[in-house]
């Protein structure tokens, strides 16, 4: 009884994996562009970046970011994105906005300007 319990927890247990596995590889087959000032940052499909505005400094505590990118699109749907994606990508929830990894904190600030919403990206060491 208790190794038929076990393979049935076992299957399930494979099962609930191959699809998180199928989940997060065809979210990140979707993000084919990424960021160009950071290139481990995915841009959601829908928003372009605006690289004149972008900004990266390094320092010996670490590097410090700044990126934007804008698109028609909601606020919902950016969080929403992002809070999928990024864990996939070593990067743990802390806020609805924020997210940490490897001693740095990410920053998505979605802001409504003329009808067009803009996203400011910012990476900076803990």
């Amino acid at each position: 009884m208790i190794l038929r319990t076990f393979a049935i927890f076992m299957m399930i247990l494979g099962f609930t994996f191959s699809v998180a596995q199928a989940s997060a590889q065809s979210v990140t087959e979707e993000t084919s562009e990424f960021l160009s000032i950071v290139p481990d940052l995915p841009l959601m499909p829908g928003l372009y970046e605006i690289e004149e505005l972008s900004m990266s400094f390094d320092k010996p505590e670490g590097r410090i970011v700044i990126a934007e990118a804008e698109g028609d699109v909601t606020t919902d749907a950016v969080l929403g994105f992002y809070s999928q994606v990024l864990p996939q990508l070593g990067w743990a929830a802390t806020s609805y906005n924020a997210y940490e990894r490897q001693g740095e904190t990410l920053t998505i600030t979605p802001v409504t300007d003329s009808g067009i919403l803009q996203v400011k990206f910012f990476v900076k060491p803990q």
